[in-house]
């Protein structure tokens, strides 16, 4: 047997038992480069006559029949941080609201809890977004692990192509903060300043994926605040837990790729002009900008 493999950044599939593996890079979208990748390793399995030729990859049903919620489930009502950004848990008699704190578009999303003891996505959507693929047909349900994670399983089937199955943490709970009120207002007052990134060599490609820095805050989540980085018209989002009034430190450990690209936030003044610092990356605050 032998490997597959397609030079990118790009997702990719690995049958290790076959030491076999499929990587497809492209401008597209990364669920349709998920599913090619898919197409290729099955056509080689196929071809080396591992598995038969009809084989095909069902979707399970999804049960929408409600049932009521156990009282002990209900504990996990909170906030959640996320890849995504911060998420507000709540529960009816038999279904959870799962709402995105965003300063400029908060939106929900319901699920509802069904007598297999999951909740699952009215639509299908995955969590946070609509399908990953336009047109695709998806069955999406929601678990709680322990105390601290959420756990998503999704299938998807695309017309024409096969399906593909997830299951992977998503988001954890924050925990009690005990900052201070005068340390929490001092991260509050610079909600929703804007800082201009300033310390990168003029041809970086981070002046056009990291340029614009933002500061947000919610009551919701006392003790934590989120840093946004735009990026044309979308923006990626994620938490820090306040320590002082000019230190807020990633927290995540989520396991798999939600836990991943943590940010340390330090504000610092200098010359009177206030600077955020992210990491390696340094902002200015754009009132202090000189404007050519």
């Amino acid at each position: 047997m032998f490997t597959i493999i397609s030079i990118g950044k790009k997702p990719y599939r690995i049958q290790p038992e076959y030491n076999l593996a499929a990587a497809v890079s492209s401008s597209g979208s990364d669920g349709y480069e998920q599913l090619i990748a898919q197409e290729i390793i099955l056509a080689v399995l196929k071809e080396e006559g591992l598995i038969p030729d009809d084989v095909t990859i069902e979707m399970p049903s999804q049960n929408l029949e409600r049932a009521k919620i156990p009282e002990s489930i209900k504990t996990y009502e909170g906030i959640y941080d996320s890849i995504l950004g911060l998420m507000k848990i709540e529960f009816t008699e038999d279904s959870l609201i799962l709402t995105w704190i965003d300063v400029k578009n908060e939106r929900s999303q319901e699920y509802i809890y069904n007598t297999d003891g999951e909740f699952v996505s009215t639509n299908g959507d995955y969590i946070g977004l609509s399908s990953s693929i336009e047109g695709v047909r998806g069955v999406t349900a929601l678990k709680f692990t322990g105390d601290k994670y959420i756990v998503v399983q999704t299938y998807e089937n695309l017309p024409g192509l096969s399906g593909t199955a997830t299951a992977m943490p998503v988001a954890e709970k924050l925990e009690v903060s005990l900052v201070s009120d005068a340390d929490e207002e001092a991260w509050k007052s610079r909600n929703p300043k804007e800082y201009l990134l300033v310390n990168e060599k003029y041809t970086s490609f981070a002046y056009v994926h990291s340029a614009i820095a933002k500061i947000l805050s919610d009551d919701r989540a006392h003790g934590y605040v989120g840093m946004g980085i735009y990026r044309g018209r979308g923006a990626f989002i994620k938490s820090a837990k306040i320590v002082d009034k000019d230190t807020a430190l990633g927290f995540q450990d989520t396991p798999t790729m939600s836990g991943r690209d943590t940010n340390n936030l330090y504000i610092t003044n200098e010359n009177g002009v206030q600077y955020l610092n992210i990491n390696n990356f340094r902002y200015i605050d754009a009132t202090a900008a000189k404007k050519f």
